[in-house]
């Protein structure tokens, strides 16, 4: 340590040493990701179709 600041390898043996890989890099959550399109019943929008992005259940999401 110099002037109390930790080099850059200092610092990344004790990131090493005080986490796991798995804590430091964590599993990705399962997602299964959804494009859609669905057509709105709102007079405004008649003829047009909405799509959307999403991770949940695409019924679920339109609901």
């Amino acid at each position: 340590m110099k002037n109390g600041a930790l080099l850059i390898p200092e610092l990344h043996q004790m990131v090493l040493t005080t986490m796991t890989k798995m804590e430091f890099f964590p599993l990705r959550p399962e997602a299964a990701p959804m494009v859609y399109a669905y057509e709105d019943l709102n007079p405004e929008y008649k003829g047009l179709l909405k799509i959307g992005y999403t991770t949940v259940n695409v019924d679920q999401r339109v609901a």
